[in-house]
């Protein structure tokens, strides 16, 4: 039933359900799918924190004393993994539990781990709030043109200054 907390399929939130079965910050890695080859644009990734729900196309891996999952989100979000998939069937790549578990991991100490964290986290807010920005000039430039498209704006003032 609709409800307030997601569920996750293999790349994000795929529905609202009333009921949740996970709760805690975790990193979801979709287990199979094309989006393996997007690695550059596409984050492998997703941190969750809270009450939530997640299909059966997703790990779900909890982090440590040793490796938080702010540290697992970061190293694997862009990572390509191509080397360690398998293919499903014809085409779909797929990896399992056993080769998520031996994926080569850089761990530093917890506490660099944290502050490289906080610098990729900040960077991303920024890039976030840049790409904001862009959306709402984009949108005012299309009413603009609209605008002086439709003969509602003259443009003879301006050509006259």
């Amino acid at each position: 039933m609709k409800g307030s907390y997601p569920y996750y399929g293999a790349t994000g939130i795929v529905d609202w359900l009333n009921e949740y079965r996970v709760e805690g910050k975790f990193v979801l890695m979709g287990e199979d799918g094309d989006h393996f080859l997007k690695f550059k644009k596409q984050e492998m990734t997703i941190l969750v924190d809270g009450k939530f729900n997640v299909s059966n196309h997703a790990h779900i891996i909890e982090g440590t004393d040793k490796c938080s999952a702010e540290w697992i989100f970061q190293f694997f979000a862009h990572r390509d993994l191509t080397y360690f998939l398998t293919r499903q069937g014809a085409g779909r790549f797929k990896i399992n539990k056993k080769t998520l578990l031996s994926l080569p991991i850089a761990l530093p100490k917890p506490d660099e781990q944290l502050r490289i964290c906080k610098v990729l986290f900040n960077a991303q807010k920024n890039v976030e709030e840049h790409k904001s920005n862009l959306r709402k000039l984009h949108s005012i430039k299309t009413g603009l043109m609209q605008d002086l498209l439709s003969g509602e704006v003259s443009v003879t003032p301006l050509l006259e200054g």
